[in-house]
């Protein structure tokens, strides 16, 4: 992860700038490693990064790469706590990278230098275009904006998972996702989802097995990838003529060790044994 180390105004070198070229500086920036990573960029492209950077951006869409063979068709970064979520697309992977709010400009330096022509940023009342010309020249607009796009408004909705943000759950502080007060470590969004994602699938296990209990068969169905929702799981369930008492005892108690096992307690179980239909 590269962040912004220093960035060197005007005429550092020898060289002399041509007429009607725009003055340059020298950008520095460093990763964890130590290593450095130093480029060129003329005084207008810095300024409107830092001015672009220094609102409470919600949403960014860094698109328009300037040759067909790059790396990255686009990347749109995400607010994500108190820092940031990008993600990287290529043209059939997508690659994520969790960051801090301080080290914005540096990532949006680095990810747009010669690479991308156009940047579309929102807060909650601007959206703001970026323009970068194949020659270098800049412009950064900003208008009031109504509505942004959806993932943008929808990321202040509270998200329902069933291991909440604000539990102290000590496994999960354990193995390093959680604080002690409850709250998820940055760069740990990616593996609170799949836990959460995992603890949905023993929940749809738990409800099949509910309803074996009560005399139907059931089906567990996948109707929609993974990538795009993980509510997906549609149980299909029919009633049996007959279930004799020793199937129900068997469907009955995988589901108490589930619960056991995993510190749940799903509605459809709770009402179901207040009606002593289980």
């Amino acid at each position: 992860m590269w962040k912004l180390k220093q960035i060197f105004d005007g005429e550092y070198g020898c060289e002399e700038r041509q007429p009607g070229e725009k003055e340059k500086c020298l950008v520095i920036l460093a990763n964890e490693e130590g290593e450095e990573k130093t480029f060129e960029a003329n005084e207008d492209w810095i300024a409107a990064i830092e001015k672009l950077s220094a609102n409470p951006l919600m949403k960014i869409i860094i698109s328009k790469p300037m040759a067909k063979d790059c790396q990255y068709k686009k990347i749109v970064v995400e607010k994500k706590g108190d820092g940031y979520q990008a993600a990287k697309y290529t043209e059939k992977q997508v690659f994520h990278d969790n960051f801090g709010a301080e080290d914005l400009q540096g990532f949006l330096m680095e990810a747009i230098h010669d690479t991308f022509l156009q940047v579309n940023a929102w807060d909650e009342k601007k959206e703001y275009s970026l323009l970068i010309s194949k020659k270098g020249a800049v412009t950064l607009r900003a208008k009031a904006s109504k509505e942004a796009p959806d993932t943008v408004t929808e990321h202040n909705r509270k998200k329902n998972y069933i291991l909440d943000e604000g539990q102290v759950i000590p496994p999960l502080v354990d193995m390093g996702i959680f604080t002690g007060e409850g709250k998820v470590v940055k760069s740990m969004y990616d593996k609170f989802r799949q836990i959460n994602r995992f603890i949905e699938m023993i929940d749809d296990a738990i409800r099949a097995n509910l309803l074996e209990c009560c005399g139907y068969k059931t089906q567990l169905l996948e109707f929609i990838d993974f990538e795009h929702t993980p509510k997906n799981i549609l149980i299909r369930a029919v009633r049996r003529p007959v279930l004799p008492s020793s199937a129900k005892k068997k469907y009955l108690a995988e589901v108490e060790n589930m619960c056991r096992e995993f510190h749940l307690e799903p509605t459809l179980y709770t009402l179901l044994r207040n009606d002593c239909k289980v």
